[in-house]
């Protein structure tokens, strides 16, 4: 009877061992998966809202790991292309990572770019003056656009807010420099300000897509 007992307490023992070995060799290799809701690329406009769209997480032997994942928020104070990374990692420290690309725009890019600015009646009686000028559009202020060293003088920056009437048109006003607005428009494809000097001069300056 003895001899019995000790025979399946031996069996008991090699199988006990069998199956922590068995545990040892299957180690948690299998990554789990993040899904990532809603769209991956988004388009947002300068100093707008960010809504999170969603996402979940699953690992074969843990579930549902969604409240472990991390991720970020978009700056929506500057333009450019911005990637969100994902990540969530297993208890058998296996990891996953997902990308969501925001995009931040200043609605005023159209209006980006090289363009041919003129200065009108600078002074009485003379001819128009024209200039090769690059518009540059603001990556921090929604609708400020800048002409770069306007007239070919060095530091010569005009800053110019628009202000919309519609979708691509509206009213302009200066930001910066010694200039007083009298009037000023804007469209789609052209830029009209006519100003005040602190001097007294007059002058219309033109700027208008190449």
């Amino acid at each position: 009877m003895r001899l019995k007992i000790l025979q399946r307490l031996a069996i008991f023992v090699v199988l006990s061992g069998l199956v922590m070995w068995s545990c040892k060799d299957d180690p948690d290799k299998t990554a789990p998966k993040i899904t990532l809701l809603g769209p991956s690329h988004m388009t947002l406009p300068l100093q707008g809202t960010y809504e999170e769209p969603g996402y979940t997480a699953e690992d074969d032997r843990d579930g549902d790991i969604t409240s472990s994942v991390t991720t970020q928020v978009p700056d929506m104070n500057t333009a450019g292309i911005q990637e969100l990374i994902y990540s969530v990692a297993d208890k058998g420290n296996n990891s996953d990572t997902a990308i969501r690309v925001v995009e931040v725009y200043n609605t005023s890019e159209y209006l980006g770019g090289p363009i041919n600015a003129q200065l009108v009646d600078p002074y009485p009686g003379t001819a128009p003056l024209e200039y090769d000028e690059e518009l540059v559009v603001d990556e921090k202020e929604e609708d400020v656009v800048t002409v770069v060293n306007f007239a070919n003088s060095p530091g010569a920056n005009v800053k110019i807010r628009l202000n919309r009437d519609g979708a691509k048109g509206g009213t302009v006003d200066f930001v910066s420099g010694d200039l007083t607005m009298i009037e000023g428009t804007h469209s789609s494809t052209a830029i009209k300000v006519h100003y005040e000097k602190a001097n007294g001069d007059e002058a219309v300056l033109l700027l208008t897509h190449k």
